[in-house]
């Protein structure tokens, strides 16, 4: 190789290497940004994971009030169809015992 071959071989190198050190920079710059983000997503992340953990508890205390309120609600159904019954036997048995003592009144007397 010539002289001059040979300088325009290390030019175009120092070229080169000029433009990966311009990358470089670009990069790493790019790589701090990349970490900050990372860091705020992390704390964003731990908001979000606290606030669900106080959501599911909401959820659970939600889930046990409605089971309650349909338990409530079941009771209060069996109240209006039982008692009622309960309260017609009981009558019926009255009037029953009622009606036998006025059948048997006028043979006791």
């Amino acid at each position: 190789m010539t002289d001059d071959e040979l300088k325009a071989l290390v030019a175009g190198l120092a070229i080169a290497q000029d433009r990966t050190d311009a990358q470089m920079q670009r990069t790493d710059a790019q790589m701090l940004r990349t970490d900050e983000q990372i860091q705020r997503n992390a704390i964003a992340q731990k908001a979000t994971d606290e606030q669900m953990k106080r959501t599911d508890e909401k959820l659970e205390r939600i889930g046990i009030m409605v089971g309650n309120i349909s338990q409530n609600q079941g009771a209060v159904a069996e109240d209006f169809f039982l008692i009622p019954s309960k309260i017609h036997k009981h009558w019926r048995e009255c009037i029953m015992t009622l009606s036998i003592r006025v059948s048997l009144a006028p043979a006791m007397a």
